[in-house]
């Protein structure tokens, strides 16, 4: 079966913003990693796992330009979409 999980893992459904996880997929293969693998480190680290850390934040030229593309390949985020935080408004 393709895509097939390794024994002991599972697929898991997760609710993102279309934007958001079209921008991370970007974002994620140019900072050389995945979504999963980010995904990953970040609950390594909620459940405060033994060496856990967090994954590298991309700088804001790299999300700039990953949103950017998205706006102009969809034609932006719509009525459905919530739009990208501005600076300082994020949830830290």
């Amino acid at each position: 079966m393709p895509n097939k999980p390794r024994p002991g893992r599972r697929h898991r459904s997760l609710v993102f913003w279309n934007g958001q996880w079209w921008v991370a997929l970007r974002i994620a293969k140019r900072m050389g990693t995945s979504r999963n693998a980010v995904t990953e480190q970040m609950w390594q680290w909620y459940l405060r796992l033994p060496g856990a850390e967090l994954p590298e934040r991309p700088p804001p030229e790299v999300i700039a330009e990953a949103y950017t593309e998205w706006c102009v390949e969809t034609g932006g985020p719509g009525d459905t979409e919530e739009p990208m935080p501005e600076d300082g408004e994020r949830d830290e």
